[in-house]
């Protein structure tokens, strides 16, 4: 099963994230299919350490952007990014020691596919409740000197 992107479903208001969210997709769908199809060790070896690199970089400028728009879920993001680091480290450990095996990849597929579900889905969506909202042509508006849209912590509800 391939993740597919869309802005109904993971869009979170902020371009670079929804980016980043686009790339982490197709990166996790070639992990898998490599780990299915039995493709090289160098491969599979490749796409892991692009996929570590590349999540703890979209971790922080995803962290930054929640924490420079008081986004409600900014402490739950910042905790669910820290486990799924840990989580994605043991099965790269477990890599190293037994290769590609069928239980490695039933727990790389539920780790990558749950994280999609849960944390983007829910987690980072909640940007799209600090995001400035599109023009008619996609350019985001601005509000006027002395009218910025209120925002709220974590906690208080808006309004």
């Amino acid at each position: 099963m391939r993740i597919v992107w869309t802005e109904e479903e993971y869009g979170t208001g902020f371009p670079e994230i929804d980016g980043q969210h686009q790339e982490l997709f197709e990166r996790i769908n070639g992990l898998l299919a490599a780990c299915e199809a039995g493709r090289p060790k160098r491969e599979v070896d490749l796409l892991l350490q692009f996929l570590s690199l590349y999540a703890v970089r979209h971790f922080v400028c995803e962290e930054r952007v929640m924490a420079e728009h008081d986004c409600r879920s900014c402490k739950a993001n910042r905790d669910g990014h820290r486990w799924f680091a840990e989580r994605f480290a043991e099965l790269k450990g477990r890599y190293r020691t037994e290769g590609v095996t069928d239980a490695l990849v039933a727990d790389l597929r539920s780790l990558l596919l749950g994280w999609v579900d849960s944390h983007i889905r829910k987690v980072d969506r909640a940007l799209i409740e600090v995001a400035e909202p599109l023009s008619p042509g996609g350019a985001r508006r601005r509000d006027p000197p002395g009218r910025a849209r209120p925002r709220h912590r974590a906690g208080r509800p808006p309004g």
